[in-house]
């Protein structure tokens, strides 16, 4: 399959993913996308944009959904999650972004009982991603949020990416008749 990613500098980059092997943490970013359309997520933006926001976070992926943002972060070491609780926006949740956090990791990498308060947790099981813990019920969705996510930061990254998709895909749309008003 031949994949088009946006770089940082806003270009195009063609990938032919039958020539890479995915690492680990890519594989991890991959099926956060889905899963987080899977909960009906209409625009996700995962790791490939690298916004700068206020916090400094850069969510592995994030998505929106009904007014609600749902973060995930990927894990494929012990040491990466260990590092992951020495940032500032985790040691303030409020500077944090997503209204509800996810932690995906491979299976067993993560108990549930060491997440930080409110996280929920998924593994990734073989090829499955499967809900531990924290998952709400279709209604919880909006009545038991955990967080109130950072919504400036959430913006300046949603705005990082449309910009970037209008420059990779803005030639093709202006063909079709779409026209994009920006930068």
């Amino acid at each position: 399959m031949v994949v088009v990613k946006a770089k940082p500098n806003g270009h195009a980059q063609v990938v032919d993913t039958r020539r890479e092997k995915p690492d680990l943490h890519d594989t991890l970013v991959r099926k956060a996308s889905t899963w987080l359309r899977k909960q009906g997520c209409g625009v996700v933006v995962t790791d490939s944009i690298q916004a700068i926001t206020p916090s400094g976070e850069r969510p592995d992926a994030i998505g929106w959904r009904d007014g609600l943002s749902v973060l995930i972060e990927c894990k494929a070491s012990r040491s990466d999650f260990l590092a992951d609780r020495h940032k500032p926006f985790r040691v303030v949740p409020e500077e944090g972004m997503g209204d509800w956090r996810f932690m995906l990791c491979p299976e067993g990498l993560i108990a549930p009982e060491e997440l930080p308060s409110g996280w929920g947790l998924l593994y990734l099981s073989g090829q499955r991603v499967c809900s531990i813990s924290g998952v709400p019920t279709n209604t919880e969705w909006w009545a038991k949020k955990p967080f109130r996510g950072e919504k400036h930061c959430e913006s300046i990254l949603l705005a990082s990416a449309l910009r970037r998709y209008q420059r990779v895909y803005g030639r093709y749309l202006l063909q079709k008749g779409v026209v994009l008003t920006g930068r």
